[in-house]
């Protein structure tokens, strides 16, 4: 791909990831680009952290570099796994020559097909989104240049990406303050309390059955009632 066109449709990609909607859709979308953009690559696969630090694939334009990934958790080494605990960038040039991962380079190539590879670290000055890992099925893929891209992919990937997690917690926030308001006005009418008292309720009742607030308020509206609902104390 010539360097004018690489740069139109990094520009494209752009314009594609802010219009995405929701955190699954802008994963797929980065891994396909990065597939499209950058020759070397056969596969790309998109990877966070979990609970605990484990690696976890949340992206693939193929199932088997998805594997790659979810194995690099399971030896407990890998590219993915050093793009995240410490160097931004990690390439390998022949992956059946590299010995910074023994056990994983041999599954990769033996069992995947896998020849070479570079993994992007994605983050922005808030947030660690994860680590865009691109495979080819060749040795000596993803030279200076495309490397270089791949950086640039993952710097467009991580801020929408960021965004896109920032928009469904917005969402999430605002569904259940609508819940919690609604249990409210339950209480508040059945009780005669006022909005603050009635969220007192609520919220005493959540730490005594060691609840979700949420998960009260929704069983107070689908019930019309909930366990130890009562007004509380006056002084």
């Amino acid at each position: 791909m010539r360097v004018s066109d690489l740069g139109r449709r990094m520009a494209e990609l752009a314009r594609e990831l802010h219009d995405l909607r929701g955190v699954r859709a802008t994963r797929d979308q980065v891994v396909t680009a990065a597939r499209e953009l950058l020759p070397s690559c056969t596969d790309a696969s998109l990877a966070v952290l979990g609970p605990g630090g484990s690696l976890r694939s949340v992206a693939a334009t193929d199932p088997r570099v998805g594997r790659a990934d979810e194995r690099q958790q399971a030896l407990d080494e890998g590219p993915a796994l050093d793009a995240l605990r410490g160097e931004v960038l990690v390439h390998s040039y022949d992956l059946a020559a590299d010995g910074r991962w023994p056990d994983w380079s041999h599954e990769a190539t033996r069992d995947l097909g896998l020849r070479s590879l570079v993994s992007v670290r994605l983050s922005t000055q808030r947030d660690e989104v994860g680590v865009l890992t691109l495979y080819s099925d060749a040795v000596g893929g993803f030279g200076h240049e495309e490397r270089e891209s791949a950086q640039v992919i993952a710097a467009h990937g991580a801020v929408a990406l960021a965004a896109a997690h920032d928009v469904e917690r917005m969402a999430d926030a605002m569904t259940r303050r609508t819940r919690i308001g609604a249990a409210m006005g339950i209480v508040m009418e059945r009780f005669e309390l006022e909005e603050t008292v009635a969220f007192e309720v609520l919220r005493r009742l959540s730490q005594e059955q060691n609840r979700k607030l949420v998960d009260i308020a929704d069983e107070l509206v689908r019930e019309r009632e909930v366990e130890g609902l009562g007004p509380p104390r006056r002084e």
